[in-house]
């Protein structure tokens, strides 16, 4: 395993939707092992294959972290503090778009038959969707919400829910992952 960080130099809240596509693909692309150092006809062409396939999916699931992005920034537009409540596990608010992540995966995969076997096994499909897009979806929330609490931090609802945060602000401790917020009185 590879460790990759992103940085969050703006004031727009959150990394770009191509850079959380990048992170996710490279991880998922790393689960698929290929002979590196072969030089048969059949390991070039596959090498060829995965450039492209990571190439898809990069594409289309650029346009799936912004879909995540842009419903979390409009949770907190409509309900404010109030979302801070809720839970950040992406399976409870974005399914529906790690289901269309993996269906774009397996099309993308079409491309070479071995993709298709591997990446047609169940228990590789759960793995992606449980610990690869799930982890990064969430902590695409995660930066949204530590972004909305970095704008707000007087507020009391936002004071329990900075845990982890420095004297810095949020960009040194925004991915420590936070519980189930308590519902404030």
């Amino acid at each position: 395993m590879k460790f990759g960080v992103l940085i969050t130099n703006n004031h727009l809240g959150n990394h770009p939707a191509d850079k959380w596509a990048e992170v996710t693909v490279r991880r998922v692309s790393e689960l698929f092992d290929l002979d590196d150092d072969a030089a048969t006809a059949e390991a070039q062409q596959a090498r060829r294959d995965k450039r492209t396939f990571e190439s898809k999916l990069i594409d289309s699931w650029t346009r799936h972290h912004q879909v995540v992005n842009d419903r979390e920034v409009g949770q907190l537009a409509a309900k404010g503090d109030e979302r801070l409540k809720d839970t950040m596990d992406s399976r409870d608010h974005v399914a529906d778009v790690i289901d269309s992540a993996m269906a774009d995966l397996l099309e993308a995969a079409n491309i070479n038959p071995r993709f298709v076997e591997y990446f047609g096994r169940p228990d590789i499909q759960q793995h992606i969707k449980d610990d690869m897009l799930a982890v990064d979806f969430s902590s695409s929330i995660h930066v949204c919400r530590y972004y909305h609490c970095d704008r707000r931090h007087d507020r009391p609802v936002v004071k329990a829910g900075r845990l982890g945060a420095s004297e810095h602000g949020y960009g040194h401790a925004h991915h420590f992952m936070l519980a189930h917020l308590p519902a404030q009185n």
